[in-house]
């Protein structure tokens, strides 16, 4: 029976997350569709009578609820990301007991925000507060945050309790609403926290205490969004009066912003192309123009990673789809596997710099940054490094003599491109549509996704209609997990702000006469050996809010710097020990972390001196964005 009951739980689970997927993609579609189709005549008298202002909030609400429940189902597929580098490296009993701490933490923090979560709607039951558009009551809204908490919880103890009978420990193989009175800022700047604690130098203190225990946490192994829940917690508790029903908030209202549901939608949409045979045209398209030079396959390899990173948004699945596909045919070809694997892995991090890039717009919404801007800035760089990246490869080969392919005729040339065009075409979709005004970066995503279901299903038809909802639940966990860490880290650098740590750490940094050129040098330091031991998506949410303040005090342009961000995401993605893409190349080509990073090395020496480039030279990332007079 109990069995019975849990298979029920987890089948509702999959499904509620799959469908609300898949509904929030639709109803942003039929609005674009709808705005654009009122102002054509034989649809406009139909289309005129139907209003679809609500749109925009259905979608944000369905997301929201799909990022609480997605979570959980996380939980239970081990999606969730930890620092695991000095978990590790113990014994196994010690092991065993700090995966079992991690576990139970998170069991306490999600148990904790399941009880504000009940406590903030039931002071809203009752109540005549409605959302501004679909007019439903507030407290059904924010019902997804003790239910869905509650059930991330319940994962948890059930995850611990799989773990302490087994030893086995599920893990995902890496190959604010209007209407609310309560205002989760309004608490702190009233007077709730007794300033009389600290003396002076208090945000020193406060910034020690924070990072503090943010790094023993994230050292334990427990998942990061665990970790920046937990030291909020924490120092609410011991520093502060502030209702602890804010918490609960915040963690809705951290993510309800409409331009965050981009993530979601480029992650669906690079999902179908991985799955939609996209990547083999790239890859033979790319071939047929440049396979006849030295090392023609491998440079093959980085134009078919650019352009594949130009409509999935994603360094892993740019490394999937084109590595499992391309490496086996180098190595057929006669390369080297160490040559194959060094350009694949280096070359699929151009999936975060090229635009759409989910790196990218996470930096957006952290820093309140235009995504648009930042997507047009990316494009020169992502150009630049690929073109030196296919250089190294070329002079390796031409040093090695290796073989190089015969000149495919024009022939050949212009079938390849037809037969690539229609997923090049979401370039256009995504880019085009952005810059012409036509979408938002949200509404555009949401387009790509539905534009990529089409092509993989209906044109190129490498995908069938059963394989859709396993992409939809794919999708719909690894955004969870994002928005999961997104909403966390938002609460961890609203609280950062209203500790005036950032603004102090400016002031410090004037008043002691650093130059922006020691400064920059000091961020990517920085930056670097964050990610050593972390993935992009926890870096940008976590320094971005702190060093973004820093960066605008002294004069660097906000554009700027988020490439500049960006950019060292990409080389944390190619380095021990937790560069995911090595991970992902490692299980393609079965090398050896270790083998690995030799075989990259060539390569991810090009990235450094590419990071020098876009650090000191700021026209490279500016020159588009201002001929294109969006700056």
């Amino acid at each position: 029976m109990r069995q019975m009951l849990l298979r029920i739980l987890d089948h509702l689970e999959e499904w509620l997350i799959a469908f609300l997927m898949a509904a929030a993609t639709l109803v942003i579609f039929a609005a674009v569709v709808h705005r654009y189709g009122s102002g054509i005549p034989i649809l406009q008298d139909f289309l005129l009578k139907i209003n679809m202002s609500w749109a925009q909030e259905l979608c944000i609400f369905m997301f929201i609820w799909m990022a609480k429940f997605g979570a959980a189902y996380g939980v239970r597929t081990g999606i969730h990301v930890g620092v695991d580098v000095v978990v590790n490296a113990m014994d196994t009993n010690w092991r065993r007991i700090f995966v079992a701490f991690g576990l139970l933490a998170g069991a306490l923090f999600t148990g904790l925000v399941a009880w504000f979560g009940a406590t903030f709607v039931s002071a809203l039951h009752g109540t005549e507060q409605v959302s501004s558009d679909l007019e439903w009551p507030m407290w059904l809204v924010y019902l997804c945050i003790p239910v869905g908490s509650a059930l991330m919880c319940f994962r948890f103890l059930q995850a611990t309790y799989i773990f302490l009978k087994t030893g086995h420990l599920q893990r995902v193989d890496h190959g604010k609403v209007e209407g609310v009175e309560l205002d989760a800022d309004e608490p702190i700047a009233r007077g709730h926290r007794s300033r009389q604690k600290y003396s002076h130098g208090r945000e020193g203190l406060t910034a020690a205490f924070l990072f503090g225990l943010l790094i023993v946490l994230m050292a334990t192994g427990m998942p990061i969004a665990v970790s920046l829940g937990l030291t909020v917690l924490a120092f609410l508790f011991v520093f502060t009066d502030v209702p602890v029903e804010i918490v609960a908030q915040k963690l809705f209202t951290g993510i309800e912003k409409f331009e965050i549901m981009a993530i979601p939608f480029f992650i669906l949409a690079g999902n179908f192309l991985t799955h939609g045979g996209v990547a083999r045209r790239m890859i033979n398209f790319a071939t047929a123009c440049v396979g006849h030079l030295h090392g023609g396959l491998g440079i093959a390899g980085v134009m078919a990673c650019a352009l594949f990173a130009a409509v999935s948004g994603s360094s892993p699945a740019t490394v999937v789809a084109i590595g499992s596909i391309l490496l086996p045919a180098m190595v057929k070809f006669g390369f080297p596997k160490r040559f194959g694997a060094g350009v694949i892995t280096t070359s699929g991090a151009l999936g975060i710099l090229i635009p759409p890039s989910i790196v990218m717009v996470m930096y957006a919404v952290a820093t309140n940054t235009s995504i648009g801007t930042l997507f047009m800035a990316g494009i020169v760089p992502g150009i630049v490094l690929a073109s030196m990246l296919a250089g190294v490869t070329w002079y390796r080969a031409w040093k090695n003599d290796y073989p190089r392919m015969p000149r495919a005729p024009f022939s050949t040339v212009l079938s390849t491109f037809r037969e690539s065009m229609w997923g090049l075409l979401l370039i256009v979709i995504v880019i085009g549509g952005i810059y012409a005004g036509i979408f938002t970066p949200t509404e555009a995503a949401a387009m790509s996704a539905v534009y990529a279901f089409i092509v993989a299903v209906f044109i190129y038809k490498d995908m069938t209609l059963r394989q859709v909802p396993k992409v939809l639940l794919d999708s719909a966990n690894m955004s969870a997990m994002l928005l999961f860490i997104i909403a966390n880290a938002i609460l961890f650098s609203f609280l950062m702000t209203n500790e005036n740590i950032p603004q102090a750490m400016a002031s410090w940094m004037i008043d002691q006469n650093f130059s922006v050129i020691l400064f920059l040098l000091g961020v990517n330091i920085l930056l670097l050996l964050a990610g050593n031991v972390m993935e992009p998506s926890s870096i940008t949410l976590i320094m971005a809010p702190l060093l973004f303040p820093i960066a605008t005090r002294m004069g660097i342009d906000p554009i700027h710097f988020g490439i500049l961000i960006v950019v060292n995401m990409e080389v944390g993605m190619c380095h021990p020990p937790v560069g995911l893409n090595l991970y992902v190349a490692s299980g393609i080509t079965k090398m050896g972390i270790t083998e690995l990073t030799v075989a990259t090395w060539p390569w991810l020496l090009t990235m450094l001196v590419f990071l020098v480039l876009v650090t000191y030279w700021p026209t490279l990332s500016l020159w588009l964005p201002r001929m294109m007079g969006v700056m």
